[in-house]
């Protein structure tokens, strides 16, 4: 389960964030925008679950996380054409043959952080 090893570090990032730029006031983590390329092998249900567990008594502890699925762009030497897929396909969309040069799809980074102020 690599998705608590994925969950540790996130929860640490966001709360350092959340502290670097609190200044004094009673912010709490809304929702948490996190890219995950195609061919990173990611359970969501699971890394979810992790990260609640994680942020439990945390200022992350009600926090959504929205996670958005990042193509893989490649240029088909068949098509002559750039093309791009989120599936887990090394073929062409386009034209299904076999000589894509891909680039990406390994991606996992958090793009935002949205926060909210505590009652």
């Amino acid at each position: 389960m690599h998705e608590l090893a994925i969950a540790t570090p996130l929860l640490k990032i966001v709360l350092e964030e959340l502290n670097k730029h609190s200044d004094n006031q009673n912010l709490e983590v809304k929702e948490i925008y996190i890219n995950v390329g195609v061919l990173v092998d990611l359970e969501i249900k699971t890394l979810e679950a992790c990260f609640k567990l994680l942020a439990e008594n945390t200022k992350a502890q009600n926090a959504l996380l929205t996670i958005e699925k990042q193509a893989m762009h490649g240029y088909c030497m068949e098509c002559k054409k750039e093309v791009k897929t989120i599936k887990r396909s090394f073929s062409c969309p386009l034209c299904s043959k076999d000589k894509v040069e891909w680039k990406g799809g390994r991606e996992l980074y958090i793009s935002s952080i949205t926060v909210k102020t505590c009652q």
